[in-house]
């Protein structure tokens, strides 16, 4: 990505193009994008400022360094699904990464690479879903309580045993 960004400047064709794209605007720095169901595109969000390119680029090196620090990147795999969980949270370059990662959310950078960076969506996975409902119906407008009685008694007996 680094080296794609750093590319578009060499030319006035790669700047057209990397405006066409919507990598940059019309200043020439690089936007924030989202998608619009309705025409079913990529279009800028106004209501991001815009990054310069300096600061892309900026990030991207940082990012370079980052990644290969112990304990910075974790269970990469081969990629079989579009998420891909990679980011430690231990030390400090975990931090800085995140931070970078975050900060580069729906930029259009990341279409350099046809990449899309976005934070996990908070929730239950599908198994805690899947108990909170067989909960929910065994016992209905009880079940918080009872759900925390059963955890509490859980943990004292660990504790105690």
């Amino acid at each position: 990505m680094l080296k794609r960004m750093e590319m578009i400047m060499t030319s006035e064709d790669t700047i057209k193009q990397a405006k066409d794209m919507l990598i940059l605007d019309d200043q020439c720095n690089v936007p924030h994008l989202e998608w619009n169901r309705n025409t079913r595109s990529l279009q800028v969000k106004r209501d991001r400022d815009p990054k310069t390119l300096t600061q892309v680029l900026e990030l991207l090196k940082a990012m370079q360094t980052l990644v290969i620090q112990p304990m910075a990147v974790i269970r990469f795999q081969e990629m079989k699904s579009e998420v891909v969980p990679l980011i430690g949270s231990r030390t400090a370059e975990c931090h800085q990464l995140w931070n970078a990662l975050q900060r580069l959310s729906h930029s259009a950078a990341c279409q350099v690479t046809v990449v899309s960076l976005r934070s996990d969506r908070m929730g239950r996975s599908a198994l805690g879903v899947a108990v909170q409902k067989i909960i929910d119906e065994m016992y209905g407008a009880y079940a918080l309580p009872i759900l925390a009685i059963t955890v509490t008694a859980m943990l004292l007996s660990l504790l105690s045993g």
